[in-house]
């Protein structure tokens, strides 16, 4: 038997991974995601996961997944996870007590009775003995992770030297704490060098701390001792809910921080559901989401711009849902399922 040209071989895999996504998501139609978790803000602001995406999830489209490139950086944070439980358990954490993805799903009903499901990346649980005598013991979760992958400069920067986690991911977290009802952490791990813009330099303009500042333990420098690069690390944030509302705080080897308030709310997750559930039900299209940080400041970028549904939204006349759909499959088809590999 001939072997098939390595290129060839890559594709091949890469296609079949693609159609066992599409198949699996069509598995999923109906019911709302976790991993889609959004925000409705006090103004009536749509943030965190676009609702647009949410409902075509709901249909069983994952806009996302559209060419081989993206799906090399989702197989990069899928990959990460093994990694982390191989950390955990050199650590001293027992195989047994690591429970991820279906192990441990969530499950809730909104007052329709449609479904919210979703999946923690981890949960470190405890065995607890119930009946000494005979020795029968149950697996009670403990604390959740959910692991991000760092796969851009300014993700890093934001998360390692302005320690703010980004909103989408304080929602998806923040869910799964909430309907689990365990502490839940957010870990960043970058594993590559970030190079730095080629005129950065030191000074109060730049974002980028100096040596001996906090933060410049994530900065490698040049022979010239000027910024180069982001040098691979691990961040960590804790999640609490205090009445209702989300706060963070970073954590590092010598303790936390200090809590930070957000603008999540058990409240405004719950309205966000709800009011994909019945824009869906009415066939009405959603808004387009605004781009927010954790803390309610506008973002620096806009969320639109790194959807492959921005030019068909843009130009989008109407609110009418089904016509939407059937524009964004179509639309979707026509995308270069390749990407950058050629």
């Amino acid at each position: 038997m001939t072997l098939k040209p390595t290129y060839e071989l890559v594709l091949n895999g890469l296609k079949q991974q693609a159609a066992q996504h599409a198949e699996l998501e069509l598995t999923k139609r109906g019911a709302l995601r976790a991993g889609n978790t959004g925000l409705i803000t006090p103004d009536g602001e749509v943030a965190g996961k676009c609702a647009r995406q949410t409902l075509l999830r709901l249909r069983g489209i994952d806009a996302e997944a559209v060419n081989h490139s993206r799906e090399l950086m989702f197989g990069a944070g899928r990959g990460n996870e093994p990694l982390w439980i191989d950390n955990l358990v050199a650590g001293g954490i027992e195989r047994d007590r690591i429970r991820c993805e279906e192990e441990v799903p969530i499950r809730w009903s909104l007052p329709s009775g449609r479904l919210v499901t979703g999946r923690p990346d981890l949960v470190i649980g405890n065995w607890e003995h119930h009946k000494p005598e005979s020795g029968e013991s149950e697996w009670v979760p403990e604390r959740g992770l959910e692991l991000k992958l760092v796969s851009s400069l300014w993700t890093g920067r934001d998360v390692a030297l302005k320690r703010e986690p980004k909103l989408i991911h304080l929602l998806q977290a923040g869910h799964y704490a909430w309907k689990l009802d365990i502490p839940f952490e957010v870990w960043y791990t970058s594993r590559a060098d970030f190079h730095l813009p080629p005129d950065t330099r030191w000074g109060e303009d730049k974002k980028w701390p100096r040596p001996g500042r906090p933060g410049s333990e994530f900065i490698g420098m040049n022979e010239s001792g000027q910024p180069l690069k982001l040098i691979p690390f691990v961040v960590g944030f804790e999640l609490g809910w205090f009445s209702g509302e989300l706060r963070y705080r970073h954590l590092s080897p010598s303790g936390p921080g200090v809590w930070v308030s957000s603008i999540v709310t058990q409240a405004g997750i719950q309205a966000y559901f709800e009011t994909v559930d019945a824009m869906d039900r009415a066939g009405q299209l959603a808004p387009r989401p605004t781009s927010l940080t954790a803390t309610g400041e506008k973002g620096s970028y806009n969320l639109c711009s790194y959807c492959p549904l921005n030019d068909l939204c843009k130009g989008w006349q109407g609110d009418a849902i089904d016509p939407w759909v059937e524009a964004a499959a179509a639309y979707i088809k026509t995308l270069s399922p390749t990407g950058s590999i050629r």
